[in-house]
């Protein structure tokens, strides 16, 4: 290696210097020309370092303006057209999804839509039409009014399974005669459905809502037919209900003073504190009743009134409360339709039943249903809050048109 290494030494200094020049000038030139072709590719690399950094201002202006006019147009799809917003973003009532869950029977959009819009028109009848824009409250008010809506229907439903009635259940037979009855009403399948798309529903939502008002009308059967003491009303209960509610029965002769002159009001005035002398005298009060009230009601109660306190007129009740059963009040009762012969009496047991069954029956009904309705569970789809006003509207057009 060394002996290679002294070769190479010696080979370079052999070389005569004209020869060193040259090789030296040649190097002195290539360097030069090196340096202009570095120069060169430096200015060259600059340029095109300077049209990237333009294209990408130039990118990022258009890209800034874009963004801006996306920006533009959300704020103006958030406060002019949320409906549209929401059917591009967070869709709540797209077509076919579930809305709720009530004891694992799935409310479509439709189903929900065609619950929705009857209690929608409710409101706007009540209120009036353009009750919605700054009303965040009635709109809450809305959607709780339709929750309730759906499950009370369900409610019924899971009752008359109870009783081994189901929409399974409804025959083909059952389900034709009810929906022609229906579209009969409307005069032809034409106008059956475009009865549907003013009421915001399709036909496949109205057969369900068909089945369930048959499985609703056989359960009410079911309940008046059914051997359950729970839906039979005794006279102890009626004397019960009477007694704990605080109840009063009263029968009065009427005299009317509407559209009366002076000297009229008079008459009636003298002939109510001849009336009622006659019948502190011992009189028959139902018979003098007869002759003289001008209670228009009069047969219709002729068995008595029965009374919630604070039903009544405060000078009729006050009366009434401050005798005793079967006493008549010692003066005549000035109010605003005239003047009162007032008695007190014991109602029977028929009276009773025939004012209070009904009150007791529902009662019980209720119970029921709020027994059920606390076992039953709802569940609601995950965007169930961006439900509004505008985009039931705008759901609702689309469903019309």
């Amino acid at each position: 290696m060394s002996k290679n290494k002294n070769i190479n030494i010696q080979e370079s200094s052999s070389v005569n210097p004209e020869s060193k020049n040259n090789t030296l000038e040649e190097a002195l030139s290539a360097k030069k020309k090196s340096a202009g072709n570095t120069a060169a590719v430096s200015a060259d690399s600059k340029k095109k370092s300077d049209k990237k950094k333009k294209t990408a201002k130039i990118a990022a202006i258009v890209l800034a303006s874009v963004a801006g006019v996306f920006l533009m147009i959300f704020i103006w799809m958030k406060a002019y057209a949320p409906e549209m917003l929401t059917g591009f973003f967070n869709n709540p009532l797209k077509s076919g999804k579930t809305i709720m869950t009530v004891n694992g029977n799935e409310i479509s959009s439709e189903e929900y839509l065609s619950y929705l819009m009857p209690v929608k028109k409710v409101f706007e009848d009540q209120y009036g039409a353009g009750v919605w824009g700054n009303n965040p409250d009635l709109e809450k008010k809305l959607i709780e009014s339709v929750e309730d809506y759906v499950v009370s229907q369900y409610v019924l439903l899971a009752w008359a399974e109870e009783y081994g009635i189901t929409i399974d259940g409804v025959t083909e037979e059952e389900f034709g005669e009810q929906k022609q009855n229906i579209i009969a009403q409307f005069g032809s399948e034409a106008g059956y459905k475009a009865a549907l798309k003013e009421l915001y529903t399709t036909e496949e939502v109205y057969d369900l809502q068909i089945k369930q008002d048959i499985v609703i009308t056989k359960l009410s059967k079911a309940i008046a037919e059914a051997d359950d003491s729970y839906f039979v009303v005794s006279d102890d209960d009626v004397r019960e209900y009477y007694e704990s509610n605080g109840l009063y029965t009263i029968k009065h002769i009427l005299f009317s003073i509407a559209d009366s002159s002076i000297e009229d009001v008079k008459k009636k005035a003298d002939t109510a504190d001849e009336v009622l002398a006659e019948i502190l005298g011992g009189a028959d009060f139902d018979t003098l009743a007869k002759l003289y009230s001008d209670d228009q009601e009069q047969t219709d109660y002729s068995k008595g009134y029965i009374c919630a306190p604070g039903a009544q007129e405060p000078e009729l009740e006050k009366a009434a409360l401050s005798i005793g059963t079967d006493e008549v009040y010692p003066e005549v009762v000035v109010a605003t339709y005239g003047y009162h012969i007032v008695k007190r009496i014991d109602p029977s047991n028929e009276l009773l039943h025939a004012e209070l069954d009904d009150i007791i029956l529902d009662g019980r009904v209720q119970a029921k249903k709020d027994e059920i309705r606390n076992r039953i569970s709802v569940t609601y789809c995950s965007n169930y809050d961006d439900i509004t006003i505008s985009f039931i509207d705008y759901l609702a057009k689309q469903t019309k048109n």
